[in-house]
């Protein structure tokens, strides 16, 4: 689920700067149902002034209906993205802000512009989704907004093409992901825990996402020539999940001698393995393995990652994890 804006009123805010500064990476995915206006979907801005912040936004008073990221300190260096967005069809958009002479804007993970004026905005101390947060707010978004993800560096076009593909945020660097609020139902921010107020806007339906199980660990230490598997274990319920999520098992494997390496999902509570979720690689280099849907029964289960290999073969194993998609 997604959040819905009204385009006049509603909101999401929170009375802190999550940066006050370059580098950074605004993200998000959004459903407008309006193109009549330029509409803030994310910004970080000085909330006692009206010209200092960073932002991204749907520019639909524009010729082309852009994604636009603008840096403003007195004066504005705007990027606009040389596509635009449709009504009533999701979209996602981000913004790069590299330094204070490098920013770029894009959709869909492509159609990328970018510009090069000197801006640094200064006293920085709102972070607001859905409005430009400034002392007297505008830009209402009309529409919905989802997957809202703040990082504290400049994301490579590569990442950007990630995100746009359905990926969570917490696949790209989530070292540096200092803001993700799914919008899943509620509005918390799930990695620092800031505490984003709701003003006014109502549950609507997500985009498709993939996601990480965030009900246990996912990111395993190297598992090297195991026979015939290592493990990794953690607890899933399908059942916390909305109805119609998808599961996939992932893998990062690697073959280090002979034919090929290969990983699957174990269901240790009920010692089964779970059906279509087995993946394998003959590659030498590190490649993310992603099986087709896997059902998972219902209740809390203990689950762990295997990793095996062929007689005569040897293999590396980086990570394993569920994807959970909806």
């Amino acid at each position: 689920m997604a959040r819905d804006f009204n385009g006049s009123t509603q909101y999401i805010e929170v009375d802190s700067a999550v940066l006050t500064g370059v580098a950074l990476t605004i993200a998000c995915w959004f459903n407008p149902d309006s193109d009549a206006a330029n509409a803030i979907l994310v910004d970080i801005v000085n909330k006692s002034e009206g010209d200092r912040y960073f932002m991204l936004g749907a520019f639909g008073a524009e010729a082309g209906d852009p994604v636009q990221a603008e840096a403003r300190q007195a004066s504005s260096g705007v990027a606009r993205s040389s596509t635009g967005y449709t009504v009533g069809t999701w979209h996602h958009a981000a913004g790069v802000f590299t330094s204070a002479t490098s920013r770029a804007a894009y959709i869909d993970g492509g159609s990328k512009a970018t510009n090069s004026t000197n801006i640094t905005p200064v006293g920085l101390d709102r972070t607001s989704i859905g409005r430009l947060g400034r002392a007297t707010p505008a830009g209402y978004f009309d529409g919905q907004i989802a997957e809202v993800g703040i990082w504290n560096v400049a994301l490579t076009d590569a990442e950007i093409t990630v995100l746009a593909a359905g990926f969570s945020p917490l696949f790209v660097r989530p070292e540096s992901l200092v803001l993700y609020a799914p919008l899943v139902r509620e509005t918390n921010d799930i990695v620092g825990a800031i505490g984003l107020a709701n003003s006014g806007t109502t549950v609507a339906d997500h985009p498709r996402i993939l996601h990480r199980s965030t009900l246990g660990p996912v990111i395993s230490p190297a598992i090297s020539s195991v026979t015939p598997y290592g493990e990794i274990t953690w607890a899933i319920d399908p059942d916390d999940y909305p109805s119609g999520a998808a599961f996939y098992f992932r893998a990062c494997l690697k073959v280090t001698s002979g034919s090929s390496a290969t990983a699957r999902l174990y269901n240790i509570t009920d010692g089964a393995v779970v059906a279509n979720s087995e993946v394998s690689t003959g590659n030498a280099s590190l490649v993310e393995l992603i099986s087709g849907a896997i059902t998972l029964p219902s209740g809390s289960k203990v689950y762990r990652a295997e990793q095996g290999r062929p007689a005569g073969s040897t293999g590396n194993m980086k990570a394993a994890g569920v994807l959970v998609k909806t």
